[in-house]
């Protein structure tokens, strides 16, 4: 029996994996979410947040729709007090070891900054696919120096809407369906 060609998307899955990280968020202006991987398994998420145990903003600021929201007073408190979801999703991996993160791949679902980008090419992730540009500030002269020496590929791969989401999403489980086929099948003629 000819088992059925599988064309899988991984960009889309793990963005789509992403988008289901940046759930998590408690931040009231956006939500981020990323996914780490390594020879296509997830190996870590994370999204927006402050750290554990402690004030979260979606208690200190109304939400962005809020004509009292204040984006320059909020953009502060993020600098100051939230971590970035490719720092948690990062620093999630200490004390787990045994990742050569030289073969990982980070999805986001927002462009990384310029801090989180640095510390992306320090631990050594060769490859960023983000969904969409971050506004508020592109990068210097001296982060694209950067960028170019770590020779870190940036992949911007917009996921246009909800129903694409939705589409990969039933894709996904699709190709579970018939992975688990074949994977019966193989089993059976065993």
């Amino acid at each position: 029996m000819n088992n059925p060609q599988i064309n899988i998307d991984w960009d889309a899955i793990f963005m789509t994996m992403a988008f289901a990280a940046a759930r998590a968020s408690r931040c009231v202006s956006r939500n981020v979410g990323v996914v780490i991987t390594q020879d296509n398994h997830v190996i870590a998420t994370g999204a927006n947040n402050t750290p554990a145990d402690t004030t979260k903003c979606d208690a200190l600021f109304p939400p962005k729709t809020d004509p009292k929201f204040n984006r320059g007073e909020h953009h502060e408190f993020s600098n100051d007090h939230e971590v970035h979801a490719e720092m948690n999703a990062m620093l999630s991996l200490l004390g787990r070891g045994g990742y050569d993160l030289r073969r990982a791949t980070l999805y986001s679902t927002l462009k990384p900054c310029a801090n989180c980008l640095k510390h992306i090419i320090e631990v050594g992730i060769p490859r960023v696919v983000y969904a969409e540009d971050y506004d508020l500030g592109g990068y210097g002269p001296y982060m694209n120096r950067m960028i170019f020496e770590s020779d870190i590929q940036l992949e911007y791969k917009p996921i246009l809407n909800e129903d694409l989401l939705v589409k990969t999403a039933l894709d996904i489980n699709h190709a579970n369906e018939i992975y688990a086929q074949i994977i019966k099948n193989q089993k059976t003629r065993q």
